[in-house]
């Protein structure tokens, strides 16, 4: 079974490539100060803003497509990648619960 490390990293390759996900989790790793995956599931609109950070408006098209290839590849549970969007970018205990009730693959310390 894969944790949701490996299938986020393949997310994220699969949209930048080998070397562009892992300059993306070096520059997004840089602002956080720890494991972006284990923002991802801690606190999902810190790693929306890290992202942002990086990529600009253009984190929004990103996490699209990364929902969306979730989807695709039936690691979520429906999601809905329009709310899943609004809801990380608010960030709080919603974007968490949501994350956690979406994903087929629980966070590490579920």
């Amino acid at each position: 079974m894969e944790d949701l490390r490996s299938i986020l990293y393949k997310a994220f390759e699969s949209i930048l490539g080998s070397s562009g996900a892992k300059a993306l989790r070096y520059h997004v790793e840089l602002r956080l100060g720890q494991d972006m995956y284990d923002v991802f599931c801690e606190d999902p609109g810190r790693f929306y803003r890290a992202l942002s950070d990086c990529f600009g408006i253009g984190a929004e098209t990103m996490m699209l497509v990364i929902a969306r290839w979730l989807n695709d590849n039936n690691y979520t549970d429906g999601l809905d990648v329009e709310k899943f969007i609004r809801v990380l970018k608010k960030g709080g205990e919603e974007a968490r619960q949501m994350i956690r009730r979406s994903l087929k693959q629980p966070c590490q310390d579920d």
